[in-house]
């Protein structure tokens, strides 16, 4: 497969009688960010919860097509696969961040403590090293049974990173997770994405034209449910191939 690490193949995705999601195929790059834009409601957060099953929790949901997760080629929305096994392997952190109302330390082993199988020790092994992917270390080491809403606003959700990343997930697919955030804690998690992607593929939603320039290797335009256009940032933002793109970037509308 190349360096694809997913790849969506013909994704529709309906809720109840709407069709959210229209063959979309999109290919996500191991060891890279993907930037997901587009207006809202226009189908990206509704792509990204296809891609570990959040969908599952809701009646009514359908989908169609593949999303295949690689090197094992498993199709992650087919109807034989285990969706815990699922978000185990696919790590998803949301928009505002939601710690759990438990102690920080808790809230990291939350994960390894679901999926079981594991000992006291070897979940402690654990917390640590997320800690410290998530750049938090340092500053809760001293404070890991304090209660997790203690933290600021940045640390928080880079506690909901941590608690993603304990499971050692393949994908991580963030959801513009840094709208809720004031410009230094943005920057914070900016630095983190670019330091994780050496070691973690990464999907963001983002609103932001400029953070998508930043942080992005590859980025896909959204629109009314359907993917427009893909393709390398730098060149999709400088000169993109189709008119809607353009005129979205241009903010003709959106």
């Amino acid at each position: 497969m190349g360096d694809l690490k997913a790849e969506a193949i013909g994704l529709d995705f309906h809720y109840g009688e709407f069709q959210a999601l229209h063959a979309i195929d999109l290919p996500i790059h191991e060891n890279a960010v993907t930037a997901l834009i587009g207006p809202s409601g226009c189908g990206k957060s509704t792509f990204l919860r296809c891609c570990n099953r959040m969908h599952d929790l809701y009646d009514g949901s359908r989908y169609g097509g593949e999303v295949k997760l690689y090197p094992d080629g498993v199709n992650i929305v087919g109807d034989d696969v285990d969706p815990i096994e699922m978000r185990m392997r696919i790590g998803m952190v949301f928009q505002k961040p939601n710690p759990f109302p438990k102690s920080i330390y808790d809230n990291v082993a939350f994960g390894l403590r679901t999926r079981g199988g594991l000992a006291r020790s070897e979940i402690a092994d654990a917390v640590e090293p997320a800690l410290k992917s998530a750049a938090l270390w340092d500053e809760v080491k001293d404070r890991l049974q304090e209660s997790a809403w203690k933290l600021s606003g940045g640390q928080q959700q880079r506690l909901c990173i941590a608690r993603a990343l304990a499971t050692g997930p393949e994908l991580l697919l963030l959801d513009e997770p840094t709208s809720a955030l004031d410009p230094i804690a943005t920057a914070g998690i900016e630095e983190l994405i670019l330091a994780l992607r050496k070691r973690i593929t990464i999907v963001i939603v983002t609103h932001n034209m400029q953070q998508a320039t930043r942080i992005s290797d590859w980025t896909a335009f959204f629109y009314l449910g359907r993917l427009v256009e893909f393709g390398a940032t730098k060149q999709l933002f400088v000169k993109p191939e189709k008119a809607e793109t353009e005129a979205y970037l241009t903010g003709r509308f959106g």
